[in-house]
Order: C-alpha cells, then sequence, then structure tokens
C-alpha cells in the first residue's frame, strides 16, 4: 500500500482526467526527439541525484500501478516508456526542495500526465500537470504548475504539450518558481509553504505514447533565464506641486540586480531629464514637476541582461483652492456690520 500523497496526486489527476474525456480532437503528432536536456546551464550546477536510463533498468526507482493491476513501464534505447491501460507511478527518493528540476517527458494520446518534483511527508508537493484539453478550469491543453493536496493552481501557460519537452524548473529559496520548456520561460509563481521533500513521482495515465528520460536534480539553481521580479508591483501616485518625487521600487533575482533606469513617456518620446532612479530602486525627479500627469517606465536588468518593465503614472495636483481676496471683503463686511448692530443695541440700552 502507498503513501497517502501518492494517493492524493492519483486523485487530483483522476479528476483531471474525468474533464479531459469529453475531447475531440487528435493529439498532435509526436516530435520523436529523446535527448532534449540542455547541454549547458547558466551557472554551474550542483547535481544531488540524476538518471539517463542508458543502463536499461530504473534501479532506484519505485514503480506500480495505482489500481494494483500490472504496472507497464519498459526501457527501450535509454528512454522509459509507459503502456498499458492502467495507471503508471515511479517515484525516486529525493530530498531538494529548492533548485533545479530537469527531464525530458514525451506526452502523447489524450490523457493528463503529471510530474511532482516536490512532495513532503506530508503528502503535499508541488508539480506540473501535462494537460490535454481542459483540466483546472483551463479550456484549452496547457501546461500547469499546482500544489496539491487538494489540487491548486499557482499558474499556467496555454500551450499543446504533444510530444517531447525538455521541461526544467527551478525554485529559488524565495519561493520563486520557473518553469522552462525547451528552455523558454512559459511559467513564474511565488509558493513557500512546502519546505522540505522526500521524493519525485511521475504519474502517467493508460496511454502508450508517455515516457521520460534524462532525469536531473540539482540543489542549485542552474538556469537563470528570467527578468527580475518586482517584490511590490509598482503602483500610480500623486503628488502636490511643489513637492519632491521619491518612490523607492524594490525586485529580486537570483544572479543580482546590475541596473535600473526610468523613462518619461509624458511627451510621447523618450525622456530621460526629468527623473532619476538610484542602484536600489529609488526614484526622484531631476527638475521642478509641473501640475500634470506623467508616464512613467521603469527598467530593471539582471547580471545576465535579462530584463522586465513596469508602467505607471505619477499625477503632480495643485496644493490646494486657489486664494480669492473678495472672501475676505465679504467676510470683513459682514464681521463690520456685526460689530456695528451690537454697539447701536449697547447705547439703546444705557
Amino acid at each position: 500500500m502507498k503513501s497517502a500523497r501518492h494517493r492524493f496526486l492519483v486523485t487530483s489527476i483522476l479528476i483531471g482526467l474525468l474533464l479531459a474525456l469529453s475531447m475531440s480532437s487528435p493529439a498532435d503528432e509526436i516530435r520523436c526527439s529523446p535527448e532534449l536536456r540542455p547541454t549547458g546551464s547558466n551557472m554551474p550546477s550542483a547535481v544531488v541525484w540524476s538518471d539517463d536510463f542508458n543502463d536499461g533498468d530504473m534501479d532506484g526507482w519505485e514503480t506500480w500501478e495505482y489500481f494494483g493491476g500490472d504496472v507497464n513501464f519498459t526501457v527501450v534505447d535509454g528512454i522509459v516508456y509507459s503502456g498499458g491501460d492502467g495507471i503508471n507511478m515511479a517515484s525516486h527518493d529525493s530530498n531538494v526542495a529548492y533548485g533545479t528540476w530537469s527531464f525530458d517527458i514525451l506526452i502523447g494520446g489524450y490523457q493528463l500526465s503529471g510530474v511532482n518534483f516536490i512532495n513532503d511527508a506530508t503528502g503535499m508537493g508541488y508539480g506540473l500537470r501535462f494537460c490535454i484539453e481542459s483540466h483546472n478550469g483551463i479550456g484549452q491543453s496547457s501546461i500547469q504548475l499546482i500544489k496539491d493536496y487538494p489540487e491548486v493552481l499557482l499558474a499556467h501557460r496555454v500551450m499543446n504539450p504533444s510530444g517531447w519537452n525538455n521541461i526544467t524548473v527551478t525554485r529559488d529559496n524565495t519561493g520563486y518558481f520557473c518553469v522552462y520548456d525547451d528552455e523558454n520561460l512559459i511559467i513564474e509563481a511565488v509558493e513557500n509553504s512546502i519546505t522540505t521533500s522526500v521524493d519525485v513521482l511521475f504519474v502517467f495515465e493508460e496511454s502508450a505514447d508517455c515516457g521520460f528520460d534524462n532525469v536531473v536534480v540539482s540543489d542549485t539553481v542552474d538556469m537563470d533565464k528570467a527578468p527580475p521580479r518586482f517584490l511590490q508591483e509598482p503602483t500610480d501616485q500623486t503628488i502636490q506641486f511643489g513637492e519632491t518625487f521619491y518612490y523607492k521600487l524594490n525586485a529580486s533575482d537570483y544572479t543580482g540586480i546590475d541596473t535600473w533606469a526610468i523613462v518619461d513617456w509624458s511627451s510621447g518620446v523618450s525622456d530621460t531629464s526629468t527623473f532619476a532612479i538610484s542602484s536600489n530602486g529609488l526614484i526622484t525627479n531631476l527638475v521642478d514637476l509641473e501640475i500634470g500627469v506623467y508616464d512613467l517606465e521603469v527598467t530593471v536588468t539582471d547580471t545576465l541582461d535579462n530584463s522586465r518593465s513596469v508602467t505607471f503614472s505619477l499625477s503632480v495636483e495643485a496644493a490646494g483652492p486657489a486664494f480669492d481676496s473678495t472672501m475676505l471683503v465679504v467676510a470683513g463686511g459682514g464681521i463690520a456690520v456685526i460689530v456695528i448692530v451690537l454697539v447701536m443695541f449697547l447705547k439703546k440700552r444705557s
């Protein structure tokens, strides 16, 4: 009998299968490309474990069929294929909760396949779902980053995952996930409630067109093609006329922040003479600001030349209502009338 976390994972996948049964269009032609794992990376890796299956076996893996039938994994030419009409599962001990997970995966047929790359001892984990047609409310084929159990959709990319895909997932110590497909960044998310892992788990529903290969797990972030992320998204700002503008932006990146830049587009052309931004993200004005709205674009770039830009507006408003001297005259006249009436009243009384 397998542990609760494995039953939880498959239960969530089975729910997804019910949504996938209504499909009517055939899967894309399989891209037979078993050697997809990148040969290079941005930084040196600290590999904890790996398996390319070139020895022709699955030593170190525990395999079973979810409903208790015969498991159907075969290793052919250094590739693990899943076949038969059951739900095949394969797990490998893995204590990495922050780092890099890389693998090649073959998706075929009308199925929902899953890989939980982090599973803790309580049954909670993070994983990817390779969805043909709808799942988790996404009405199209997609790759989805999920947290389970119960399954929570963290982020997704609408795309058809049919065929071979090289997948790389990174997670830094802030809980920031990046998912790459064939080295292209497709998903970003932040989630940090699960901090430990006991294994990696592959699950394939019934299909002869699924498989995986070249599994590499390291405890370092080995790929960084993601731009810096803003810890708080910039929001529109307002100051009074005559005030100095100060606005601090915060961004984070695994390899570090290299540069900040700011451009004012208020006139319709790029203007860098009105505002400045420091090396730690503090924005100030270089000249006295006129009343009006300034359209600002900030770009932050990491040490690998990955950049992200955001836009927001700065409104400079008048300090208060204009002074009207007639109001003083009216007010003064009213006071004078009151004083005269009071004096006349006192004289009459005396």
